[in-house]
């Protein structure tokens, strides 16, 4: 066989292994492209409960900051809590203070009282369906006035 002959086979098998190698690539990428969104999205989902999780406790904290206060009341705890939530852009939220119908001013000291905010998660997280996920995510504490 002449060299030109040569070189026309090496040239081929060269281009078949190039098929090949493209079609094993195609195939790998088909196969972990959605493991690996899967993995991404559900990671940002995940951060995002965790933040609402987060923010819930944190204005229930900042709460019951404000309820230590003398001359707090019902309306000045709430604005608080609402003024952390809306900070960390926090949606669809309730508000509960218990005793429920009791005004915090006229409490007595050393009476429990427990402040929760429930946030709706659905209308919380940017990125939902990846896992399953709550309905409710709540932050609840319980101080003594």
């Amino acid at each position: 066989m002449t060299t030109s002959v040569l070189a026309r086979r090496g040239a081929k098998c060269s281009h078949l292994r190039r098929r090949k190698r493209s079609a094993v690539a195609t195939v790998e990428l088909a196969i972990c492209l959605p493991v690996l969104s899967l993995i991404v999205f559900g990671s940002i989902q995940a951060t995002n409960l965790i933040f609402l999780q987060h923010a819930t406790t944190a204005a229930v904290y900042e709460g019951t900051l404000e309820m230590a206060k003398a001359n707090a009341s019902n309306t000045s705890v709430e604005a608080r809590i609402q003024q952390v939530l809306n900070a960390r852009q926090v949606v669809d939220s309730t508000i509960t203070i218990k005793p429920t119908g009791t005004e915090i001013s006229r409490i007595p000291p050393g009476t429990h009282v427990t402040l929760e905010v429930t946030a709706d998660v659905r209308s919380n997280l940017s990125v939902f369906g990846f896992f399953a996920a709550p309905d409710h995510v709540t932050g609840r504490l319980v101080a003594t006035r």
